[in-house]
């Protein structure tokens, strides 16, 4: 699993901002304890599984991409495309990117 660092901000004002992604868990919590990930009473990093969303692409050219599933798991992503169902030879294709 991986995991993403979020800014978030304690009065609410400000939009919760992604400061890193696809850390381990461990790399995850070492940045969040680390004192200047944090300014008292104004903002902290915080850390959240990373999600996923499957794409279909085509090749025809018509049609680029759609998405198909979203919030996924690194490892759902992974067993959703190597699926062979989650491919027509020549015409689409499934794959994944991060939210």
């Amino acid at each position: 699993m991986l995991y993403n660092i979020v800014r978030m901000y304690r009065d609410g004002r400000v939009k919760r901002k992604v400061m890193k992604k696809g850390l381990t868990l461990a790399q995850a919590q070492a940045h969040c304890n680390d004192p200047k990930t944090r300014k008292e009473g104004v903002w902290f990093d915080g850390y959240e599984d990373q999600k996923f969303q499957i794409v279909r692409f085509y090749r025809d050219g018509n049609v680029n991409r759609r998405v198909i599933k979203k919030g996924l798991t690194l490892e759902q992503a992974q067993a959703h495309c190597n699926d062979p169902k989650t491919r027509k030879e020549g015409v689409w294709f499934d794959g994944w990117e991060d939210m």
